[in-house]
């Protein structure tokens, strides 16, 4: 069986799961697509699993699903209450070393801190906070607005790369609050994504920022056929 990428699972309490997205796997897509969709590859483990959000195909790391509908009803029911996200992007040095950037996006407000963590040569290594909501390429976009589109991000005409076919933009970091024995919110954990290999072709201080990273609990492998196979089926 040739496995073509494989998806981590970085945390699993109480049938909510934190899985570990590579890039290229789309998280939910048109049911005609070949792109492995992780939607599907949860109900190959977990019939009646479900994801709790999307991140774009080529954006990595750590993307929250159910296994049954009561997890996913209080991820989704509660989630900008529960929920804090941090990523990591890479961007041409920028002028700045933090920056807040509030613009609305198709009229909706959005908010994003950038703070620069660490810069080699060229490139910055920036963390991206989810300040208010997370519209649909919202980093994306408000990097773009300030000038900073992220390295591979062909759709906002980032710096090429050939080590992603995407934007290098990762997942990295998640603040979730677990339910408690009432089904209310409860106790903050926090999840880390590793750092991804293609992030590590860029001369930046990775054994620092991968500290804390989540261990991976098991693989779930996708095999290069997987998909046709689950539409046919």
């Amino acid at each position: 069986m040739e496995v073509v990428m494989e998806v981590g699972v970085l945390f699993s309490s109480d049938g909510i799961l934190a899985l570990n997205k590579p890039a290229g796997m789309l998280s939910q897509g048109p049911k005609t697509s070949e792109i492995p969709e992780l939607w599907e590859l949860i109900r190959v483990h977990h019939p009646k699993g479900c994801i709790a959000h999307r991140i774009d195909q080529f954006t990595t790391g750590i993307n929250l699903a159910g296994i049954s509908r009561c997890q996913i009803s209080y991820l989704m029911r509660n989630w900008h209450q529960i929920t804090r996200k941090m990523y990591l992007a890479i961007i041409r040095n920028p002028a700045w070393n933090e920056k807040v950037v509030s613009k609305s996006l198709k009229g909706k407000s959005a908010v994003t801190a950038f703070t620069v963590l660490e810069q080699s040569g060229m490139f910055a290594l920036v963390q991206c906070q989810l300040v208010q909501n997370g519209r649909m390429h919202q980093i994306r976009r408000h990097l773009k607005s300030i000038g900073s589109p992220i390295v591979g991000d062909r759709k906002y005409k980032g710096p090429k790369t050939e080590v992603r076919s995407g934007q290098l933009l990762h997942a990295w970091r998640m603040e979730v609050r677990l339910p408690d024995d009432f089904g209310k919110p409860g106790p903050w954990v926090t999840i880390q994504a590793p750092i991804p290999d293609d992030f590590r072709q860029f001369r930046f201080d990775w054994s620092h920022w991968n500290e804390g990273a989540s261990g991976v609990l098991e693989f779930w492998p996708v095999p290069s056929d997987w998909h046709r196979k689950t539409q046919q089926n």
